[in-house]
């Protein structure tokens, strides 16, 4: 008896094209499946490579924009800036009851 896999061939021609078929077969599921992998790590290899120099110059960049940085409250007496404060809260308060 044959297997699942084996078939009785008749003639040549048959034979032939039953091996390239079944060879064929073969030849993309394992090319596929190699590929897919490789895609994968090189994927992961590059956005590590970025997301480290990214992240580098962006630890430099905002050091040196807070150092820069300057606010309009740090010139106000502690009186003024209460009633910035106050007249916030008051704006704030007044919008929610209109809604």
């Amino acid at each position: 008896m044959y297997s699942s896999r084996e078939k009785k061939i008749d003639n040549e021609e048959d034979s032939i094209m039953v091996n390239m078929y079944s060879s064929r077969e073969k030849k993309i599921d394992r090319s596929h499946s190699e590929e897919l992998k490789r895609e994968h790590c090189e994927k992961a290899r590059r956005e590590l490579k970025r997301s480290v120099s990214e992240s580098s110059r962006k630890s430099v960049n905002d050091s040196e924009k807070v150092a820069a940085r300057s606010y309009m409250e740090d010139d106000m007496s502690s009186e003024e800036f209460r009633r910035t404060v106050e007249a916030f809260i008051a704006r704030q308060q007044r919008f929610l009851r209109e809604e």
